[in-house]
């Protein structure tokens, strides 16, 4: 669509060489066959050159023009009732045969997702069909047997799909980072293949049998697009009644834990709790920091200090949902006796020892899936054993907390919690990246005036983890079947992407798929254990390789598991601390291998062959940002356009590109400007919390927003034609 505009899209001479390299060659994504030999090297990725000036222009272009290839590649509804000509068994048909029939339970996927998907249970694909026969001007209704305990047939493995170069370009991943993900992949899954002894395969519960009636007239034919050999007026059941509310929704529930301690005794309780429901939980932007209670004379005292190290005033955290705060109960900062503060006389002696991130996903019909992530843990190893044995808690035996700018290390961070249900659009992510790319001058315009600006740090490192997402999801709908078996995502998958300040005046980053589950159709015991780990191991190799190119951290800094696996020893179960000892407890394996690097290691299931690689309270990789100085190269043109010009430049892209994609510009520049107007009003605006609870140097903030755009515009214009 860009025609008149491909003279705009000059890049860097490094890039132009990049853009002439020859193509790698095709990877593979199925299962390893027994004798395959692990990689002992990783393929080159592409080298930037931070100093490089960054043509801002030739990115949004860029970025523009693969936003018009998904456009016109990715499943819409509107498109899709105008392509089958208005014909309501023509879209019966299509949702019978085009959308897997997958066997979860209850409600899952919103007709859009389940078209990116192209999966669906029961009711997801009847409301699916449901929704383009409205489109088409039709009265429908969702059905179900008289009988709601009765189910469906069993589901099928979906057609593999063709990898998406353009959706992994979406995503900020080139070819040469998802042959190194394919690569560490494989030498992971070499070196933990040896440790699995799976069990029998569990029977799953089939997902409720419910369908579609479409009215003729006075009467209501039955459709029923979960059956390949159903045809129009087929139902899947003798009587059937209209369903009456639909299934229960698939959830994820956040909750934060802290543990305290008075008199010798540690007590656990609940600081705050949130439950969120599928499909709309997918879009949902969450955020978890912590900070200073504001209100009242600990809020005043607090200010008037400076900060907190040394004092347990009273703290707080935030879980910011779609730009609404929501604020856990009052608790004393980590490590200090409250009555230091000369506070809470009525809680003397109580010290707060540890704070846990819980998340938890429900499927119905499965059991839940639960994960744990230490945020303060300030209690010894065997202090707690001995504690658990009766022993009371000496506070002299406990850990100091490593302190930060302002208040505990620990404390001063961003965490995005990320959850997915297998619907995410490229069209969509590269939509909110061009807004990014757009909003760029206006942010170093801030960071060069001193008021750096806390929506932007939120922003672009929620885009990082939404792009790394979506590539994650297409890796799932890859995988070709093994032995009879396929994975599919049939439950709610939660990624936490993390920012912190590491108390030395540089930021951490991590990323973590809390909750990675996914569902194996067919096969038998062992080629379903064998396709988890490979998940494991694919999913894995993504974390380290996706956030190694985000923080430009050099290509070995995390070599490949390709030394054989052994098991933690004593010494590195300190290391890696109560998480490891906890993985045992479920019934892990907890490995490493010779280039582990200390913290981390590898659990696995050898019944299931569940695995992923973990790190003490964060994912499987941690990297420190290298864009800390980013605004000195900022000013020294990295984001160089004039207001004139980018003003011109959404002219433009208004006007040359699709209707929907200016719709999509018009949506999100009026969501961004109503963001901004709440911001300046103050009281209580959740950016303005965030900025006051996040210690982070401002330079170290702006360098992660401009690194965090322009690496996301290097990656689009990167292979932009």
């Amino acid at each position: 669509m860009f025609d008149l505009i491909r003279p705009l899209l000059p890049m860097a001479a490094f890039l132009s060489a990049l853009l002439g390299a020859t193509p790698a060659a095709a990877r593979e994504w199925s299962v390893p066959g027994a004798g395959a030999e692990p990689p002992v090297a990783l393929p080159e990725r592409p080298a930037l050159d931070p100093t490089t000036p960054f043509d801002l222009r030739a990115a949004v272009f860029a970025a523009a023009e693969r936003f018009d290839s998904l456009n016109r590649s990715e499943p819409d509804l509107e498109r899709l009732v105008l392509a089958l000509a208005l014909d309501p068994k023509a879209a019966f048909a299509h949702v019978r045969d085009k959308i897997a029939s997958v066997a979860y339970r209850g409600r899952f996927r919103d007709p859009d997702a389940v078209l990116i998907a192209g999966a669906g249970n029961p009711h997801d694909k009847a409301a699916t069909l449901a929704e383009l026969l409205t489109r088409m001007g039709y009265d429908t209704r969702l059905v179900t047997t008289p009988d709601t305990g009765a189910a469906a047939g069993p589901g099928v493995c979906p057609t593999p799909k063709a990898a998406d170069d353009e959706l992994f370009l979406a995503a900020g991943l080139g070819p040469e980072i998802l042959d190194r993900v394919a690569a560490r992949a494989a030498a992971s899954y070499g070196a933990l293949t040896p440790f699995l002894k799976p069990a029998e395969s569990g029977e799953l519960a089939q997902p409720q049998s419910i369908w579609l009636q479409v009215r003729d007239g006075a009467d209501w034919v039955d459709l029923d697009p979960w059956s390949s050999d159903s045809k129009w007026g087929d139902a899947p059941a003798e009587k059937a009644v209209p369903l009456a509310e639909p299934p229960a929704s698939h959830t994820v529930e956040v909750r934060l834990l802290v543990e305290t301690l008075k008199e010798g005794a540690l007590r656990q309780s609940e600081l705050l709790r949130a439950p969120f429901a599928m499909p709309e939980a997918a879009e949902d932007w969450v955020t978890l920091s912590f900070g200073p209670d504001a209100g009242g004379i600990g809020g005043i005292l607090s200010e008037a200090l400076g900060g907190l190290q040394g004092v347990a005033a009273p703290m707080k955290a935030v879980l910011t949902i779609n730009g609404e705060p929501r604020y856990s109960r009052v608790f004393p900062a980590p490590g200090v006796p409250s009555t230091d503060a000369g506070l809470f006389a009525d809680d003397a002696e109580e010290i707060t020892t540890g704070i846990w991130l819980e998340l938890r996903g429900t499927a119905p019909g499965r059991e839940d899936d639960t994960a744990r992530r230490t945020i303060v843990d300030l209690v010894p190893a065997p202090v707690r054993v001995a504690h658990a044995d009766g022993q009371p808690v000496d506070p002299a035996a406990l850990l100091r907390p490593a302190p930060g700018d302002r208040y505990p290390a620990a404390l001063e961070s961003i965490r995005h919690i990320l959850m997915s249900n297998g619907g995410i659009s490229g069209r969509q992510t590269t939509a909110r990246t061009v807004r990014e790319l757009l909003d760029l001058p206006d942010t170093a315009g801030r960071v060069e005036g001193g008021q750096p600006d806390p929506e932007a740090l939120l922003w672009s490192t929620w885009l990082q983890a939404r792009r790394a997402t979506l590539a994650s999801e297409e890796l799932v709908r890859l995988r070709p079947v093994h032995a009879g078996g396929c994975a599919v995502i049939d439950r709610p998958r939660v990624t936490i992407w993390g920012l912190s300040n590491n108390g030395e005046e540089r930021l951490l980053q991590w990323f973590d798929w809390a909750l990675d589950s996914v569902g194996i159709v067919g096969g038998d015991a062992v080629a379903q254990a064998r396709m988890r780990l490979w998940h494991g191991a694919i999913q894995s190799g993504l974390e380290t390789e996706a956030l190694m190119w985000m923080t430009l951290a050099p290509p070995d800094t995390f070599p490949p598991d390709s030394s054989p696996m052994v098991a933690l020893d004593d010494a590195m179960l300190a290391l890696a601390g109560d998480e490891a000892t906890a993985d045992q407890a479920a019934g892990f394996l907890t490995l490493a291998d010779a280039n582990t690097g200390p913290g981390y290691w590898w659990r696995i299931d050898p019944r299931s062959g569940r695995a992923d690689a973990r790190a003490r309270s964060f994912g499987n990789a941690r990297y420190f940002n290298p864009w800390s100085n980013y605004v000195n190269a900022s000013r020294g043109g990295i984001a160089h356009i004039s207001e004139a010009e980018l003003a011109r430049l959404e002219a433009d892209l208004a006007r040359l590109g699709p209707q929907g994609f200016a719709d999509e510009m018009g949506r999100l520049h009026d969501i961004r400007e109503a963001e901004r107007a709440r911001k300046k009003g103050g009281g209580g605006n959740e950016y303005v919390i965030i900025l006051n609870n996040v210690s982070i140097p401002a330079s170290i903030a702006v360098g992660t927003v401009v690194g965090a755009i322009v690496i996301g515009g290097l990656s689009i214009a990167l292979y932009g034609q």
